[in-house]
């Protein structure tokens, strides 16, 4: 999944250190991240991941196989403001 957004000129770090969840909330703010991707176990069993916008705090839940347009389309969102 980064190779694709990546490959979409989209700039995509992930912690493998399992530092807590909020630490990674905070280390993206200090980034100026605009979407958060949570790969939530439970979600994730059931096909799912939470797309996070960082400047709002909206959460949504979607498709795991629709990530890379969902976040195409909120990054949209972005340049027209």
């Amino acid at each position: 999944m980064t190779k694709q957004l990546r490959e979409h000129g989209l700039t995509v770090s992930y912690d493998l250190t399992n530092k807590k969840l909020k630490r990674q909330f905070e280390l993206a703010a200090l980034r100026n991240c605009k979407m958060l991707i949570l790969f939530a176990d439970k979600e994730y069993s059931e096909g799912k991941v939470i797309l996070r916008n960082m400047t709002t705090g909206k959460e949504d839940l979607i498709n795991k196989n629709i990530i890379k347009k969902s976040i195409l389309n909120e990054l949209n969102k972005f340049k027209k403001k």
